[in-house]
């Protein structure tokens, strides 16, 4: 990865990215991170028609007076796509999510596939060619918690 220099305006002159992580560890943490948008992951509801995804869950339980608080939580969903050349990142975060459901893949995830859908389509991103050995996302699941 690639950390860009930071401007204010765009009257700074521009500086030249730093590489923040060798070329092979991003490479390897976004595998990973794919993995998490798979049959086998957490973040499947994250799944982008068209796209390979890769991201990741987080669920919090939230401090109160007197420690954790067991009903309070906070549900995320951070990715990008596609997972191999990344053109777009985003995340997701519900406070206090109340339909019941609270974990980051079963709230969060479902939000960030809509939006990113909705964005890759106002983008003109051209979908994915079929790699093999990369699996894109088919129709994401869609179930009574989404």
């Amino acid at each position: 990865g690639l950390m860009p220099h930071m401007r204010l305006t765009s009257a700074e002159a521009p500086v030249p990215a730093q590489r923040a992580v060798s070329r092979d560890a991003a490479d390897r943490v976004r595998r990973m991170l794919a993995g998490v948008v798979s049959i086998d992951g957490t973040g499947l509801r994250a799944a982008v028609q068209g796209y390979t995804v890769a991201g990741k869950t987080g669920t919090v339980r939230k401090i109160g007076e007197s420690g954790y608080e067991a009903n309070r939580h906070q549900s995320l969903f951070i990715g990008m796509l596609p997972a191999e050349q990344p053109r777009l990142v985003g995340l997701v975060m519900i406070d206090e999510p109340r339909s019941g459901a609270y974990y980051g893949g079963e709230v969060a995830a479902p939000v960030f596939s809509a939006v990113m859908q909705g964005a890759a389509h106002w983008l003109q991103l051209p979908p994915e060619q079929h790699t093999p050995g990369v699996t894109t996302a088919a129709t994401p699941p869609r179930g009574p918690n989404t």
